[in-house]
């Protein structure tokens, strides 16, 4: 009987080592995962910041170039109603365009910020870019008719904002 109980005893204990054990790597796997997705998280929130911060300095440059062709153009009106530079009008709306063009961005701003922006090149008349990147500036430019490989929207990113920083 002693032999017996002896037996019992070692086996309830081995159990219960066991059992420990279990939890012990149920709880470890419980961590790690949490660990993983906080870490992920703020990387996210991080891009997230980021690519807000672009997207703002931006948006700024571009709604204050035209708030400020707004004010010229109504000036002008309040002074002399028949002679009035309506290209003013026009920079305002492209420029509000662009900004508006900008907000749909965020997503590509993000990935760019967060490293996960895949590049996608193909072929781009350049006359036709740059018209539509200078749309609404007051720049003057001078390009060579032929089209390029690039990643149109990187490209305009770039280009965009290295303008709106010169004007």
């Amino acid at each position: 009987f002693e032999t017996w109980f002896v037996i019992k005893n070692s086996l309830f204990m081995l159990m219960f080592i066991f059992i420990n054990f279990g939890v012990a790597f149920f709880r470890r796997q419980h961590f790690d995962t949490q660990y993983h997705f906080e870490t992920r998280l703020a990387a996210q929130l991080d891009a997230s910041t980021k690519a807000d911060s672009l997207l703002n300095h931006g948006l700024k440059n571009t709604m204050a170039d035209a708030a400020g062709n707004l004010d010229i153009f109504l000036s002008q009106f309040e002074r002399n109603k028949k002679q009035v530079n309506v290209g003013l009008l026009k920079m305002s709306r492209e420029g509000l365009q662009r900004g508006m063009l900008s907000c749909r961005n965020r997503e590509i701003y993000i990935n760019l910020c967060a490293g996960a922006w895949q590049p996608d090149l193909a072929p781009v008349s350049l006359p036709a870019f740059a018209e539509a990147l200078l749309q609404g500036r007051p720049v003057a430019s001078d390009i060579v008719n032929v089209t390029v490989r690039m990643d149109q929207t990187l490209c305009w990113l770039v280009f965009d904002n290295a303008i709106t920083n010169a004007l």
